[in-house]
């Protein structure tokens, strides 16, 4: 089976990223429930967690429907644009309703509030020692805010690496993204075996954007990829592999995670290419998920179960992300496309006619 390179609409991305989302708040369920990831299930078996992986899919996806957004880039400027209205509204309005909250509980002092305003411009991370003090897991407001950087980061290397021509033939950027997984690679055994060390934003930076530039590079190649029952097993024993080994995780782990979150993508049996035909909820779940779950927790007395913490805090996370999609992000859509969403149903939704394409990368990303 290869992708339909003319109908970027027929995919189940809204799906799985709904269901990474909803893994996330699982995996932080446990550190925030109980203090550690000791008991986190991935954790046991892998070193990793649920949230980690699930991460690393968001970035998958994001590589190859961001570099479809810069192909169809009208000018710097417009690609520059939708990546800030992408990602700063929703920013914006978490950290301030969230800090607002904690103002009104008086875990922090307005004094703390007006000194961190600038960072938010940067996409800083506002922690306190004071947020949630009597919580298991304190000090810290919202976890999930960390990835959100480096989702910035990785929109201006692909920038960077159009404008050193990186980007006019798929084996240019199959070359470049071979060399970042190398290099991830390198610095995961310098570690390893040599006790080297190297800045934790810049090892995060090359994590993240080597599977940012996987997903990339299975865009460029969408024509060519063939997605086999047979290749999918092979790409999950691959998971399991870097799972096992943590010394060939850097290499192997972005490929085979890209190939099998794909292949879950384009199926064609079973199909969920309308689930996204009210908005797109994930990036509010994510957003909102974290501080939700830390105030069920405080109001618990500062511990839960992790399960139980989960259930409570699912169906408020959703709720936040809807209320982001449109209350937010819809508003921050050119006209046009907040138009094309409001009038989508099932029988067009799936369409490769006039502006459906564009929707499953320009809306959503």
């Amino acid at each position: 089976m290869r992708v339909d390179a003319n109908s970027s609409q027929s995919n189940n991305f809204d799906i799985i990223r709904f269901f990474f989302a909803c893994i996330v708040i699982l995996s932080h369920s446990f550190p925030i429930g109980t203090g550690s990831n000791d008991s986190e299930p991935f954790f046991m078996m892998f070193e990793t967690t649920m949230g980690d992986l699930a991460v690393a899919g968001f970035f998958t996806i994001s590589g190859y429907l961001i570099l479809a957004s810069w192909q169809r880039r009208k000018s710097l400027f417009d690609y520059m644009r939708k990546r800030f209205l992408r990602i700063y509204p929703g920013w914006l309005t978490v950290n301030l309703l969230t800090i607002i909250i904690l103002l009104a509980m008086s875990m922090i002092s307005l004094r703390e509030f007006l000194n961190w305003i600038p960072g938010i411009l940067i996409l800083k991370q506002f922690e306190t020692s004071k947020a949630f003090a009597t919580n298991i897991y304190s000090g810290t407001i919202n976890g999930s805010l960390w990835s959100i950087p480096y989702e910035w980061a990785c929109y201006l290397v692909l920038m960077g690496i159009g404008f050193a021509q990186l980007l006019r033939s798929p084996r240019r950027l199959a070359i470049f993204t071979g060399v970042v997984l190398l290099v991830a690679a390198a610095i995961n055994v310098g570690a390893d075996i040599y006790e080297l060390s190297v800045h934790p934003r810049l090892f995060l930076l090359i994590k993240t954007s080597s599977f940012f530039l996987v997903g990339s590079c299975f865009y460029e190649y969408r024509e060519k990829i063939e997605f086999h029952k047979t290749w999918f097993f092979v790409s999950l024993a691959g998971c399991l592999l870097a799972g096992l080994v943590p010394i060939v995780k850097p290499l192997i782990l972005p490929v085979a995670m890209t190939y099998a979150v794909f292949y879950a993508a384009f199926q064609r049996r079973i199909c969920f290419h309308h689930f996204g035909k009210y908005g797109d909820f994930s990036y509010g779940i994510y957003l909102y998920a974290f501080p939700i779950q830390q105030m069920i927790v405080y109001a618990n007395g500062g511990s839960m179960n992790p399960f139980l913490l989960f259930l409570l805090a699912t169906p408020a996370s959703i709720l936040a992300g809807i209320a982001s999609w449109y209350g937010v992000e819809r508003w921050c859509l050119p006209r046009r496309r907040r138009r094309e969403t409001a009038n989508l149903h099932p029988s067009t939704a799936g369409s490769d006619q006039d502006n459906s394409t564009h929707l499953s990368t320009d809306q959503f990303n």
